[in-house]
């Protein structure tokens, strides 16, 4: 790692702005995020030119540490003000091969800290990073489970678990397609049971009606929430189609964009009542839950539809926080396999009078 330029950039919603109006051969430095991912990310309702979105270590050759950050406002808790309120997501900490065994990474963390006055909010850290936190001025919020289900066997899964179907991919595709046509074809008449009778209404952005469905739904969710809010989350410009995937000259650590790539958003009605609200988003054939909401009673038909996108769609596993709709769907639908992961969401302890005995939810601090 040469360190002879080595300095460290506070990146703003302003900076942001600045380098995507910059042409990118003149460009200083670059960001970590792509270009269309950091458009969707100052694009967040509230967020003001001198909110944090970044800090980060690097060279004139590339990025060695970063932090990434996403400003947002706790819903009324107590008698705290919307700027006692106000705290900073971190939904990734990252570091290059090259500082990994240095102390820039640490550094950048530490900087990042005193940028945002240490009103830092961490949904799941990565595991190996769980001895570091314990020696921080940080305290758990949430212990959850992070469900990953799968309809068919995935074939990353399987060369990554053998290595010899790695170099023989046909077999391992072949494989993962004729599995998840056998899944479906058992789940079937559960499939149509509870998926049949509620159409779907896909969108691209909430209308007064659909948001006054969600709005009860949300009302007890760590980050206040309207309309205007859950539009900029689903919103589909944070994710670029790159079919010639090869040949793009998009670069981005946090990225956007991918050969297979998209997202799906569509509310669930029943009659003239609206009953439910999904929205997913997709890489290669894997899924991520960001909303999956509805009343117990009609989460079996959110689960229904869920999958039905997913074999529509080539998806093979998801993966969601969501603990009603992970039970609902393993309850009526056979699997090829489930499993969990113990996630903690922390919160630094300047803070944590303000969230302690609060409940994270999926759609909390979700901006992959």
């Amino acid at each position: 790692m040469d360190s002879t330029d080595l300095k460290v950039v506070l990146v703003t919603k302003k900076d942001i702005l600045d380098y995507l109006r910059t042409p990118a051969l003149k460009r200083e430095y670059n960001l970590p995020f792509s270009d269309n991912k950091a458009q969707w990310l100052v694009e967040k309702p509230g967020m003001e030119d001198g909110d944090f979105c970044a800090i980060m270590a690097t060279t004139s050759k590339e990025i060695l540490s970063f932090t990434h950050l996403v400003p947002d406002i706790l819903s009324q808790r107590g008698n705290h003000t919307q700027e006692d309120r106000k705290i900073y997501w971190m939904p990734q900490w990252w570091a290059s091969e090259t500082a990994k065994s240095t102390v820039v990474s640490t550094y950048v963390f530490s900087e990042s800290l005193k940028a945002t006055h240490h009103k830092v909010l961490v949904k799941a850290y990565e595991q190996n990073a769980e001895v570091f936190y314990a020696k921080q001025p940080f305290s758990v919020v949430q212990t959850y489970l992070r469900h990953v289900v799968f309809i068919g066997l995935a074939s990353d899964v399987l060369a990554q678990k053998l290595p010899v179907l790695g170099k023989i991919k046909f077999i391992a595709k072949g494989l993962e397609k004729t599995s998840v046509k056998m899944y479906a074809w058992l789940n079937r008449a559960r499939i149509n049971k509870l998926g049949h009778d509620p159409k779907i209404k896909y969108l691209h952005q909430l209308d007064t009606d659909s948001w006054d469905f969600i709005e009860p739904l949300v009302q007890n969710d760590l980050v206040q929430k309207n309309r205007e809010y859950i539009n900029w989350q689903i919103d589909q410009k944070q994710y670029l189609s790159t079919p010639l995937d090869k040949r793009k000259s998009n670069i981005g650590l946090v990225r956007g964009y991918g050969s297979k790539i998209g997202m799906v958003n569509y509310m669930l009605t029943r009659g003239d009542a609206y009953i439910g609200f999904v929205s997913f988003h997709y890489i290669g054939h894997t899924a991520y839950l960001k909303y999956g909401l509805a009343h117990p009673d009609e989460m079996g038909s959110v689960c229904a539809t869920l999958y039905e996108h997913m074999i529509k769609l080539g998806i093979t596993y998801f993966f969601t926080d969501n603990a009603s709709l992970a039970k609902h769907f393993l309850d009526n639908f056979s699997t090829v396999y489930h499993y969990t992961q113990t996630k903690k969401s922390m919160v630094h302890n300047s803070i944590h009078d303000m969230v302690r005995d609060a409940v994270v939810t999926e759609q909390d601090g979700h901006f992959i």
